[in-house]
């Protein structure tokens, strides 16, 4: 699968077996951007043994030195596999920042102006941005301006550029670095904007009311067909593949 690394710095980082990013003997912080095309859920192991898996057409800006971990979430979603050591390891995105130690966690963009955090292992602290913050998220953080949450496994939490004091809610975590997604209730529009986010065939529907429709389930959202077919036959629809993209509507 084709995925890029664009390197920012003039260092160079070699790739090698699934993603494995060695650096060089280094003196300042290292800079870099992994990225992952359409359709495509790729995983990368850093040097310190932390993972990062990055969901389809998603980016994350890397910065490691010798006193801290630093990342920035720029597009999509990443899922954090942090290994324990004493440099700090702090995700910013939308504004606010994430800072843990020996967690798993899940971040997504929601729009230009928010994210979401869904805590799977461990404790972290979540700071939000506020209109009397100046400057970056990250020298923000550092300076205390930033209101913090603390947020416990198994409860996810939104926050972003404008501050909105959110409580923290129970997650139901699915298996999506292997392509799986589990609906609860969700409407079929909604659930085929997200799988559209994969498909190199969109899928449509025959007509607008068919949107509105309640969809539950855990689905393999990256194979298109199957997924189009186990929603006909949940929902008795029919699955027509037409012009370069398959069809959900009522049968004829």
């Amino acid at each position: 699968m084709a995925f890029a690394i664009l390197i920012t710095t003039t260092m160079v980082l070699r790739a090698v077996g699934h993603g494995r990013l060695v650096p060089p003997a280094a003196q300042s912080a290292q800079r870099q951007m992994l990225a992952t095309a359409r359709g495509e859920i790729r995983e990368f192991t850093l040097a310190d043994g932390s993972r990062l898996t990055l969901d389809t057409d998603s980016s994350v800006v890397i910065s490691l030195s010798a006193g801290r971990r630093d990342f920035a979430l720029t597009r999509g979603r990443v899922r954090f596999a942090v290994a324990h050591e004493p440099r700090p390891f702090v995700v910013a995105a939308a504004g606010g920042t994430v800072v843990a130690r020996g967690t798993v966690f899940d971040i997504r963009l929601v729009g230009d102006k928010r994210a979401v955090i869904d805590l799977i292992e461990g404790k972290v602290d979540v700071r939000q941005n506020q209109s009397a913050a100046k400057g970056s998220a990250q020298e923000a953080a550092r300076e205390g301006r930033l209101p913090v949450t603390r947020l416990v496994a198994g409860h996810s939490l939104a926050f972003g550029a404008v501050l909105a004091r959110q409580p923290a809610v129970p997650v139901v975590v699915a298996d999506w670095p292997a392509g799986l997604r589990d609906f609860r209730a969700v409407r079929l529009g909604d659930l085929i904007l997200d799988a559209n986010r994969y498909a190199r065939e969109p899928l449509v529907l025959g007509s607008r009311d068919l949107a509105k429709l309640q969809v539950s389930g855990t689905f393999s959202i990256r194979e298109t067909r199957q997924l189009a077919h186990n929603l006909a036959d949940l929902l008795g629809l029919a699955a027509r593949e037409e012009g370069g993209r398959i069809v959900l509507d009522r049968p004829r």
